[in-house]
């Protein structure tokens, strides 16, 4: 690689001293040339550059400006001559390399192989030329024949490491990643410092072919002693596999041995290993991994995002009033730092979402509030705030603390401004005030990025509209009652809102909103796995609502039940009845998904 570096270089070299050596006439002539050729007017271009090579065909710019040209014009009769005319003037491995390749294209295939065959026997003392030439054949799609000119230089020079980079590359070009694993491999063997790049491209590797995962291993059970560097690669690659116990066991002999070299990073590959095993879902690798920084070097820079992170694992698991513990112990050691802020942020979602204790929850966020100055902490702390009042039925100060967190915004912020005036149409629905929560729904702004739109509050402010419009003219009182139950959602009263959805069905059953009514109570029956309360309800939307828009819903939800219940025919028949009478359901593909593998199921 520095060879054809120096190569290119004494080749632009001459270019430069060559252009203070031309006539005023020969440069006006090259600077037409290369306007003709920006325009693609090879022909012209080519005129130009001819005239300005016979008339100089040792300078490097008009040989390689001409040779360029003839190329796009696929004349190879013309470019071999020129490249000859050359020869009789410079000869060295670059332009003899030019001439196999242009023998090659014009058909002469064996006259080609023979010259290449020539470079190597004059130059092939350095292992520029046996680059100039694989070069050279890759360019003309001989990859064998470039293969085999990496190998040879490897055996004449007597250096097992050369062009493994260019090897893998090649190889890694045809799809061949366990070849191109191996020559990276051998390439880190020399250049150990190089660890991150061939990281990046063994993992890369992995995502096209798993078994790459293979070549690594056997480089490692092959040394009775491995680098580090290489064991970083095959830490890496059993992560990227989803093998997090055994890459613990990887990692715990890397960072043992930078704990005594480079202490500064030590506990990196463990909270990495961590992070993604907690993403993944494998809770107890990952908080074996926070743990082993924690017990082991506990002043690791990353050991206060372990301890969280350990939290973090507990609470996934379930292990929630031990999480709730350990963050009233950080919160005890710690006041105003960033490890109190993280902690108390933690522990209040905890409370909030998981523990389902909201007054406890604002109390946490009152103190984040009071503590912490700054605009985003105090913005999220409001908000917070806002949800926990909301969730213990405190609408007054739900609707002071959103009102706060609105203050904090700036104008760029629309997501998040989005949310708030969501909550706050919510809490003017429970109260019911629908004039006031359709004027927040539709002050909510659309999101300029598309993807954005679709994980936002934007679709669900617009149907929330909807339903109020399409119903408050329809029953007031009907709307009032079905307001409640989004209340009880609101706060997360699972028992509250079924109970609510009832009362409803026996009030106002019958109008514009029972199928949607129906549909409710029946993912309500669908959690507490009530599978006969909850079919009951789909089929009566089926059969007394199958002109409204809730219909195919309901089909499809009551064939999965069906499903769900091993009752495989009537689970078909209503799959089969949601592609034929609705045709423009958005159910219909998976409806197709579900109905094609039930038919082998029920097979006779």
């Amino acid at each position: 690689m520095g060879w054809c570096i120096i190569a290119v270089f004494m080749l632009m070299l001459p270019a430069g001293l060559s252009a203070q050596g031309r006539t005023p006439q020969q440069n006006a002539e090259y600077r037409l040339a290369q306007s003709y050729e920006r325009m693609g007017m090879y022909e012209n271009a080519a005129r130009r550059y001819r005239k300005l090579f016979n008339s100089d065909p040792a300078n490097p710019s008009y040989y390689n400006a001409l040779k360029r040209t003839l190329e796009r014009l696929n004349t190879y009769d013309e470019l071999i001559e020129m490249i000859r005319t050359r020869l009789h003037v410079v000869d060295d491995a670059v332009v003899r390399a030019d001439l196999g390749s242009a023998l090659y294209r014009a058909g002469r295939e064996k006259e080609a192989h023979k010259t290449w065959k020539e470079v190597l026997k004059k130059f092939g003392k350095t292992s520029g030329a046996y680059s100039l030439v694989a070069s050279s054949m890759l360019r003309n799609g001989l990859f064998d024949d470039a293969v085999e000119t990496y190998r040879l230089a490897r055996k004449e020079l007597k250096n097992r490491f050369l062009f493994a980079v260019e090897l893998a590359n090649a190889f890694a070009g045809r799809g061949n990643y366990l070849a191109a694993t191996r020559e990276l491999l051998l390439y880190l063997e020399q250049r150990p410092m190089q660890v991150s790049y061939v990281r990046a491209r063994i993992t890369s590797f992995l995502q096209e072919d798993e078994t790459v995962l293979s070549v690594v291993e056997q480089k490692v059970n092959s040394q009775s002693a491995p680098r580090n560097e290489l064991l970083q690669i095959y830490g890496e690659c059993l992560v990227n596999t989803g093998q997090y116990a055994k890459a613990l066991q990887v990692m715990e002999e890397i960072e043992d041995a930078r704990a005594q070299q480079q202490k500064q990073t030590v506990g990196r590959e463990f909270y990495t290993l961590a992070e993604k095993a907690l993403q993944d879902a494998d809770y107890e690798v990952a908080e074996q991994a926070f743990s082993r920084i924690l017990n082991k070097w506990p002043e690791s820079r990353y050991a206060t995002a372990a301890r969280l992170g350990r939290i973090r694992a507990w609470i996934a698991s379930g292990e929630r009033e031990r999480s709730l513990a350990e963050l009233d112990l950080i919160l005890a050691e710690n006041k105003k730092n960033t490890l109190a802020l993280e902690a108390a942020k933690l522990k209040g979602r905890l409370l909030l979402e998981k523990l389902d204790r909201p007054a406890r929850a604002y109390e946490v966020y009152r103190e984040l509030f009071r503590n912490f100055s700054s605009r985003t902490t105090r913005k999220f702390a409001a908000k917070m705030l806002g949800l926990s009042a909301m969730r213990s039925g405190m609408h007054e100060e739900a609707e002071s603390w959103f009102r706060q967190a609105m203050a904090f915004l700036k104008d760029n912020e629309i997501a998040e401004k989005n949310t708030i005036l969501f909550h706050l149409a919510s809490l003017q629905l429970c109260r019911h005030e629908f004039s006031e929560s359709l004027q927040l729904l539709d002050s909510i702004q659309s999101e300029e990025d598309k993807a954005a739109i679709m994980g936002s509050i934007v679709n669900e402010a617009l149907e929330r509209a909807l339903l109020i419009e399409e119903n408050l003219a329809d029953s007031s009182s009907a709307l009032a009652g079905y307001a409640d139950y989004l209340c009880a959602l609101e706060k997360d009263d699972r028992e509250e809102a079924g109970k609510n959805l009832e009362t409803w069905l026996q009030q106002y059953d019958g109008s514009a909103l029972t199928p949607r009514v129906l549909l409710d109570l029946a993912d309500l029956y669908h959690e507490k796995e009530a599978c006969t309360e909850e079919k009951a309800l789909l089929q009566r939307v089926v059969q007394e609502f199958a002109d409204t828009i809730y219909a195919d819903e309901a089909l499809f939800r009551l064939a999965n039940a069906y499903a769900a219940t091993g009752q495989k025919e009537l689970a078909a028949q209503a799959y089969e009845q949601l592609l034929v009478v609705y045709p423009n359901s958005t159910y219909l593909e998976l409806a197709r998904k579900k109905l094609r593998r039930l038919s082998q199921e029920i097979k006779p």
